[in-house]
């Protein structure tokens, strides 16, 4: 008997271990992914010039202000109009796969968002004839400077930041906010979402708008805040784009699109079809106890955001049958988030309503993960 429990208790022992090991591991290989994926450039107090004045405001940079929670790529848009790229948010949406896929994040919730922003940053910006430079520090002086730098130097700054701690809120919140002057005690940005907690109206005002103060210590507890959550290698990290070699090979933006919409991701949070497929089993399984309080708001932003990408795949591609067939798996995509949102409207009433709202997301994801598989064979033969 001794010797059968011996190999028995070793087991029982490594699991311990590594149970005890795993969440410090998880760690270790987030943050070894953001270092290789991420492309970081360290700033280093040598090579920070000092800024050509005391204080500074960018004076062509449209303020754009989106109605829904599209922090990401309404900032790229920003940045991209100061450029003169005065293209709509749904280009940005595409080239950034911002909006294609769904996604169950903390910070972000049950949204039509399933793309990690900076990688979709980094893949956008050849397409604009633009070089995505992403700069970070664990040394607040040193970030400080550099920010008062390129920005008299006239360099719109992308920064992504915990909109709570911006806000004085206590919920994490992730986000996107965009730069654009300073003074000695802090820093004017232009609000990307004009939803609560901020109190910025939707729509687009003139360049050169003052913009909303934040004084320095705010803006650097913000970001402090964003990358702790999020398992950052650095403290703070700020986002800037310079001119660059122009890419017109599409497949990097397909297999991203492909991936965020239907592919499963092995490791890491539910992304794409997955996400709406395991909402789909806890209406089932919860049925008139289902909070729909979780899914309403992504729902619907889903049935319009779906409805948007189809328009616009249609619209740039709609003479390619495989890109035109896409489209329409995403208008029945919106069809069956529109109906969701109709029986979630007042709550999940009755067993029957709970079934009907689990088969419409599991035909959602039908629709999503065949739309990705379009997306994936395009990546993969395009010339």
């Amino acid at each position: 008997m001794d010797f059968i429990w011996v190999p028995v208790l070793v087991i029982l022992l490594l699991l311990g271990l590594i149970m005890l090991a795993w969440p410090r591991l998880l760690v270790f290989f987030t943050r070894d992914y953001y270092q290789k994926h991420y492309e970081p450039i360290y700033l280093q107090k040598e090579k920070v010039a000092d800024p050509l004045s005391t204080e500074a405001h960018l004076q062509n940079v449209p303020w754009i202000t989106s109605e829904f929670q599209l922090c990401q790529s309404t900032s790229l848009q920003m940045v991209g109009s100061q450029l003169g790229l005065k293209f709509p948010r749904a280009n940005y949406d595409f080239l950034m796969a911002s909006t294609y896929g769904m996604s169950n994040a903390r910070g972000y919730g049950f949204m039509p968002l399933g793309t990690d922003p900076e990688m979709g940053l980094l893949v956008a910006a050849p397409f604009l004839g633009l070089k995505r430079c992403y700069y970070v520090s664990n040394d607040e002086k040193i970030f400080t400077g550099a920010l008062r730098s390129f920005l008299s130097k006239g360099f719109a700054l992308r920064i992504a930041l915990d909109e709570g701690t911006l806000y004085d809120v206590s919920e994490f919140i992730a986000h996107s906010e965009v730069l654009v002057g300073y003074n000695a005690s802090g820093f004017y940005y232009y609000e990307t979402v004009g939803l609560l907690p901020s109190e910025s109206v939707p729509g687009e005002r003139a360049s050169g708008e003052e913009g909303i103060f934040v004084s320095e210590q705010r803006l650097l507890d913000s970001i402090r805040r964003m990358s702790t959550e999020m398992k950052y290698p650095w403290k703070y990290a700020l986002t800037l784009f310079e001119p660059g070699p122009l890419s017109e090979d599409l497949r990097p933006v397909w297999d991203m699109i492909g991936k965020a919409t239907g592919e499963e991701i092995k490791y890491g949070p539910r992304m794409g079809s997955k996400v709406l497929e395991e909402i789909g089993i806890q209406v089932q399984r919860q049925g008139v106890n289902y909070d729909v309080t979780k899914i309403e708001d992504g729902i619907d932003l889903a049935a319009k955001i779906r409805k948007e990408n189809a328009d616009f795949l249609k619209a740039n591609f709609g003479y390619e049958a495989d890109i035109k067939q896409a489209a329409i798996y995403f208008e029945e995509a919106s069809e069956h988030y529109v109906a969701v949102a109709e029986d979630i409207a007042d709550g999940i009433r009755s067993e029957v309503e709970a079934k009907r709202v689990a088969s419409h997301l599991f035909d959602a994801a039908i629709a999503e993960r065949k739309a990705g598989e379009i997306f994936l064979k395009r990546a993969k033969v395009e010339e």
